[in-house]
């Protein structure tokens, strides 16, 4: 027949001071690690509003660089003579952006985001390589027409892609949760007009050439 074990009272309360012991330690580990949580939260979340404000700010100010590009036409001084000798040229720089420069906690950022934001200076790089083509293309043009449209319109374009890019990056943070502000939108539509612009030169142009081109046809017929 096994033993019986028969309960005491300094049995019993040793068995509740070891147990009390037990549930203190388990206790106290996890509110330090809910602690621990919280502090990191806490922290991410204003490093991100920090991050949010200061490329944001990077951001707009390459936007308007864009735009400044997308409006440069080389006819700052007034409209370019065609019977001079003087080329046109460009008026404006473009605009730089270096990210990578940033001290900032790029991880928080959701993996899209963060490689549509670091990507902008490659970006840059490929308009720059496309419009020093056409570059090539008209260089016996003074007026360098072609040049100046394909300028004006791809900047135009990485402009606008900016603003997407600023936009998303607000909302995250909760900078912006509504709609683009109304100086986001005006930019937006700047930048729009400017591309559009573009493309009413060169059909007006287009349309010019077709014209010359079938009178001269009728005038040769005619002889």
């Amino acid at each position: 027949m096994p033993p019986v074990v028969t309960s005491s009272p300094a049995n019993d309360a040793a068995i509740i001071s070891a147990v009390a012991g037990i549930s203190g330690v388990i206790l106290g580990g996890l509110i330090t690690t809910m602690k621990d949580v919280l502090l990191n939260r806490s922290k991410n979340k204003a490093d991100k509003t920090y991050l949010s404000i200061l490329v944001g700010a990077h951001l707009d100010r390459y936007i308007n660089g864009c735009y400044r590009m997308a409006l440069d036409d080389g006819q700052s001084q007034g409209p370019w003579d065609r019977y001079s000798q003087e080329e046109r040229s460009p008026q404006v720089t473009a605009p730089g952006f270096n990210p990578l420069d940033l001290d900032v906690e790029w991880k928080l950022l959701p993996p899209q985001l963060m490689h549509d934001i670091l990507g902008i200076p490659h970006e840059a790089e490929s308009v720059e390589a496309s419009i020093a083509y056409v570059a090539m293309t008209d260089e016996d043009d003074l007026e360098h027409r072609d040049f100046f449209w394909a300028r004006r319109e791809q900047w135009g374009y990485l402009g606008l892609k900016v603003v997407d890019i600023a936009t998303r990056l607000r909302r995250l943070s909760g900078l912006a949760k509504a709609p683009m502000s109304d100086i986001e939108l005006s930019v937006a539509s700047g930048l729009q007009d400017a591309v559009n612009k573009v493309g009413q030169e060169r059909k007006k142009y287009a349309e010019r050439v077709t014209a010359i081109e079938a009178k001269r046809a009728s005038e040769t017929d005619e002889a």
